[in-house]
């Protein structure tokens, strides 16, 4: 669609080569359907650049931006960003909170 954005804000790797990318979209991304005005993605890259997944996260009617993303050596993703709103089951408290989302 025009006008829609994708925009990478972080890139980690895992012990195992993968490579994983985080940032906001504000369309449809890989299958998965936007929730806000921008929604966080992660998407997963095998070791040999290959994609494996993509996910969106966010909230109706706001925007919900990813800036990092890392991994553990338990196999663990976590991507941190802002939202202007409440996010997957926690209450927005200011104009602007911080999130830790963890992905298995």
């Amino acid at each position: 669609m025009a006008g829609q954005i994708t925009q990478a804000n972080g890139i980690a790797s895992d012990s195992s080569g993968n490579i994983y990318l985080t940032g906001r979209a504000s369309g449809n991304l890989d299958g998965q359907v936007l929730t806000g005005t921008q929604d966080l993605f992660v998407t997963k890259y095998d070791s040999g650049g290959n994609k494996q997944w993509t996910r969106l996260l966010g909230a109706a009617g706001i925007s919900t931006t990813a800036y990092g993303v890392t991994s553990d050596g338990s196999g663990n993703l976590y991507t941190v960003g802002t939202t202007a709103g409440s996010l997957d089951g926690q209450t927005l408290t200011g104009t602007q909170d911080l999130f830790v989302v963890k992905y298995r």
